[in-house]
């Protein structure tokens, strides 16, 4: 499957606000926000990283899903990633990287999100998302869109928000928290 979005890092009250405004505007389509978990692998030397990739067990409930996503081009704002995904049976300390091109990928930690999903247009979804990860906490906009990019859809962020495209995704924002020395040592379920 190709993702292609805009993303865009705001503090806690740009996303509050903005939530707000979204609520009045359009309305959740859920009738509550979701919760997810990333569980991220990577080996010793960060090779998927370095390459674009990005491997992680995500959590949504009870289900697991393995995904792999592999950065395609950034142009324009505009992330465009390939993503695989299947069914997961457990959160592991380590998977065989065989299938990526490494030898041994580790669970380097977690990343929480709580979404808050909105679909103002046809074919494209806000994500408005609160990320807590390896003691820090972040605030983040992705509009994700399929086909060309609609118009109009950049005039969903007011003018009070960065423009989308401002920001790192989830994995290296998580990469540079755990780089820097906050590792998480718990692994909930990890086999």
């Amino acid at each position: 499957m190709l993702e292609k979005e805009y993303k865009c890092l705001v503090t806690k009250e740009q996303w509050q606000s903005f939530l707000c405004l979204m609520k009045k505007k359009y309305g959740i389509l859920c009738p509550e926000e979701t919760v997810h978990v990333n569980y991220y692998y990577d080996t010793a030397d960060f090779a998927l990283h370095r390459t674009g990739r990005t491997l992680r067990i995500r959590q949504t409930g009870g289900r697991l899903l393995l995904q792999h996503k592999l950065r395609r081009v950034t142009e324009g704002g505009v992330v465009c990633s390939e993503e695989h995904e299947k069914p997961a049976t457990d959160i592991s300390r380590e998977i065989d990287g065989a299938a990526y091109g490494v030898s041994q990928l580790s669970l380097l930690g977690s990343l929480q999100t709580r979404r808050f999903r909105f679909c103002p247009l046809p074919g494209v979804r806000v994500d408005l998302d609160q990320n807590v990860y390896l003691g820090r906490t972040d605030y983040e906009i992705e509009i994700e869109f399929e086909g060309e990019s609609p118009d109009g859809l950049l005039a969903l962020c007011p003018d009070r928000l960065p423009l989308p495209g401002q920001g790192l995704g989830k994995y290296s924002r998580f990469l540079a928290q755990y780089k820097a020395g906050h590792y998480y040592t718990t692994y909930p379920n990890a086999g």
